[in-house]
């Protein structure tokens, strides 16, 4: 007899698991129900379409989303981060926060603050991007999203400095 978590293909002597990315969520199926929900992923022999018992599959995790049909879940790449749950898509991973970095895969909040001397733009893998080195006449202090003018009696004659000279 067939339970939920398999199906019985026609003439099979014995149930066969449901498979990874899929859901069998009745008694006497000849095939799966269908695939695992967006959102969710399943690793074999399923019994609902969204999964949360950890052992058949579960929630999609912060840092990573689930497409329909996922086998596992897929982590967020560097530069982006998500900090919810049930993600179904790429464009669910949110690119990092102006003036911090996320470095590695499956951030489920940015990893720190952009280094002093350099801005961050939203989207930053690494604390000290070379192409935003602070500007000649600017300052830079841990977390800027963009280079600060030196204030009127102050300048700067060198780049990726985090505070402005007396002048």
């Amino acid at each position: 007899m067939c339970k939920n978590g398999t199906f019985c293909p026609r003439g099979s002597t014995e149930a066969q698991m449901c498979p990874p990315g899929q859901f069998c969520g009745a008694y006497q199926l000849a095939a799966p129900s269908g695939n695992c929900s967006a959102g969710y992923y399943c690793t074999g022999a399923a019994k609902s379409p969204k999964p949360t018992d950890k052992f058949t599959g579960n929630v999609c995790p912060m840092g990573a989303y689930c497409p329909e049909g996922s086998k596992n879940y897929t982590l967020c790449p560097p530069g982006t981060y998500s900090n919810v749950t049930q993600n179904e898509a790429l464009s669910n991973c949110l690119p990092c926060t102006r003036g911090w970095f996320c470095s590695g895969w499956g951030n489920a909040r940015p990893t720190d603050m952009c280094s002093s001397g350099f801005y961050c733009p939203e989207g930053q893998l690494v604390p000290n991007p070379s192409l935003y080195n602070c500007t000649l006449g600017h300052y830079c202090p841990r977390g800027s999203t963009a280079p600060l003018r030196c204030n009127a009696g102050y300048y700067q004659d060198e780049v990726a400095k985090h505070s402005c000279k007396v002048g």
